[in-house]
């Protein structure tokens, strides 16, 4: 077997565009036809689906398809940062719960006993007459 294989030539143009262009984040393949890049939505269209959602939390199709037409983004992007963005309130919610639900007294089980033992005995008279 060849130790070194020769490149082939769809490899060495990827090679040659890599090592000519480090600063750039799009890779072109040369067998693919879509070539995806990742671009940051801006502040402008940031504020109009933030505004839309304090507005509806609940989208549906036709406000999804008006808010790309506004936007200039396309219909999955709205779509992913709708649940993305809906998934990190509730989960900014759930957090809140937890702190306020979060209990800093703490009884002993003889003590739980005690008062459990207790409201059985009272039951039991009130409506037995025990």
């Amino acid at each position: 077997m060849n130790e070194n294989p020769v490149p082939s030539n769809a490899l060495k143009r990827t090679i040659n565009n890599l090592s000519s262009s480090p600063s750039t984040s799009k890779l072109e393949y040369p067998d693919k036809q879509n070539v995806m890049t990742r671009n940051r939505k801006n502040r402008d269209q940031l504020k109009v689906l933030i505004q839309e959602y304090k507005g509806q939390s609940c989208w549906d199709k036709d406000l999804i398809t008006g808010l790309a037409e506004k936007t200039g983004l396309s219909f999955g992007q709205i779509y992913k940062w709708h649940w993305d963005y809906r998934k990190k309130n509730k989960k900014k919610i759930r957090k809140s719960w937890r702190i306020d639900l979060t209990c800093f007294e703490s009884l002993s089980p003889l003590e739980i006993e005690k008062s459990l033992y207790v409201n059985q005995k009272l039951y039991s008279f009130q409506f037995f007459g025990k």
